[in-house]
């Protein structure tokens, strides 16, 4: 993953600067010299067979962790209950077992091994850190094989984690909220703060492109490292051979807490949010900010009614209010969207709802749909949408004739449906579903959306039909405001 920023690495770290870095939200990873007290207290647990000895008999829990086979119901997501030592004799003796042992609350025989590295454990009058934070504090055990990775996700608890490397090598490549648009986050029940990108399955040369596109960090952890991964950030792991680590996930300030204890559905504008009240004196000293904390919470109160009697209204108002905020900051997140999911989500966020008496039934009128009408989700918004037909009249053109996108509105492949969307500056107007008796209609569309100027001679050739199919289909989007004439 040389495309990676790489990560800081730092011998030692003062409690001070752990606590600094903290607070604004930086990466770093610790790898103390032989001699710190810190790697001395790691160097026993960095052989597997002392763990082993040490773990043995422990009860743990495992499940496949191959996130695509889990998503797409190849394989059932149920745990199974084992042993430590069965499972790591199992791990040594099948490397391409892609089961794991994920976040299970650390054993006590370890636990007592694993202390929180003391610069992440200030004094509590110390910058702003507070004496309830500490009991906020957990700890979970990793374990798995050189077959396993952990899918593009964030954790939703919002707690900075500081990760021990006991034995083996894990690779991480770590993404700032900023750029949460572009790692097309999921929304529906159950992949709720998971990527749509499956890094474990793109080509070296891919990869490296998404990582440079989403400014990534990566580093490769080995015995004794100690990872800090801020809280709300984009993480993708590899394990490289049958590796334990463990992890403090370090305790909130009220704000982190609140957004994580009280909104009920995440959403990118939600994590950004997270980056922006991490810090208790920038907070202190900004007024926009208290404002902008004021002004969610003042939501979250008037809304707790609904909780039970309409948790989906409130989900909606929240997540509404979240994009209010990051646009009043002025966040990157809330800018141009940069996926059609992105599109598609802030649509339906802003599209004031339509009263009853706006619903004429068909038998009132035959008009045509209004461009910008809402839809339900996943319903296919109408084709025939009243867009100004282009010059000149289509019915004269002929297969010399060059086609394009019009000015304004571009193609765009959904992620989450089959088929094609029309957008026009920010809005999603429509989408067309394949066509099942005419499959050369979607990549036509589609080659003009990548080459502006191509005729439709071109266009026929590449499909293998007639230039009067090609020239009788394009003249339906035409009046759809799907293609124009090119100039």
């Amino acid at each position: 993953m040389s495309d990676g920023r790489p990560i800081a690495v730092r011998a030692e770290v003062s409690t001070t600067r752990f606590t600094r870095r903290r607070w604004t939200g930086r990466p770093l990873v610790v790898r103390p010299a032989a001699a710190d007290p810190v790697a001395i207290g790691l160097a026993a647990l960095a052989d597997p067979a002392f763990v082993r000895s040490l773990l043995a008999g422990e009860p743990i829990r495992i499940r496949n962790g191959n996130a695509a086979a889990l998503l797409s119901g190849a394989t059932a997501g149920e745990t199974v209950e084992t042993t430590y030592g069965t499972f790591y004799d199992q791990l040594v003796a099948d490397p391409t077992s892609e089961l794991v042992c994920s976040e299970l609350a650390t054993p006590a025989a370890l636990a007592e091994r694993t202390a929180v590295p003391a610069f992440a454990t200030p004094a509590p009058d110390e910058l702003g850190f507070l004496p309830d934070q500490d009991a906020d504090r957990v700890s979970d055990m990793f374990l798995a094989g050189p077959a396993a990775v952990a899918h593009l996700h964030y954790d939703g608890d919002l707690r900075d984690v500081v990760m021990l490397q006991l034995f083996g090598h894990k690779r991480y490549v770590l993404i700032d909220p900023i750029h949460s648009a572009k790692v097309l986050p999921l929304t529906g029940t159950g992949v709720q703060r998971t990527s749509g990108v499956f890094l474990e399955h793109l080509s070296a040369d891919d990869l490296g492109a998404f990582l440079r596109y989403t400014d990534a960090q990566v580093c490769t952890l080995g015995p004794g490292d100690i990872l800090y991964m801020p809280a709300g950030w984009w993480h993708y792991v590899e394990y490289l051979d049958v590796s334990l680590s463990v992890n403090h996930r370090l305790g909130r300030t009220p704000e982190l807490r609140a957004l994580a204890e009280r909104v009920p559905v995440p959403s990118v504008e939600w994590q950004t949010l997270a980056q922006c009240f991490r810090d208790p004196e920038h907070l202190a000293r900004t007024p926009a900010l208290r404002d902008a904390w004021s002004c969610l919470d003042q939501v979250l109160a008037a809304t707790e009614p609904l909780r039970a009697n309409d948790p989906a209204e409130r989900s909606a108002i929240l997540e509404r209010t979240c994009l209010d905020v990051c646009a009043t900051l002025g966040e990157p997140i809330a800018g141009p969207p940069a996926t059609m999911v992105d599109l598609d989500r802030r649509v339906r966020l802003t599209e004031p709802p339509r009263a009853s008496t706006d619903l004429a039934s068909p038998t009132e009128t035959n008009e045509p749909t209004e461009p910008n009408e809402p839809t339900e989700p996943n319903e296919v918004p109408p084709m025939s949408v009243p867009i100004p037909d282009p010059s000149p009249d289509p019915a004269t053109w002929t297969a010399a004739t060059r086609v394009q996108v019009p000015a304004g509105s571009s193609l765009l492949v959904p992620v989450q449906s089959p088929g094609l969307a029309l957008a026009q500056g920010d809005r999603l107007v429509a989408m067309m579903p394949p066509d099942p008796e005419h499959h050369w209609t979607l990549p036509v569309l589609a080659r003009i959306a990548r080459q502006p100027g191509v005729t439709i001679e071109q266009l026929a050739t590449d499909s293998a039909v007639p230039p009067a199919h090609v020239v009788a289909f394009l003249t339906q989007m035409t009046g759809a405001g799907w293609v124009g004439e090119a100039g």
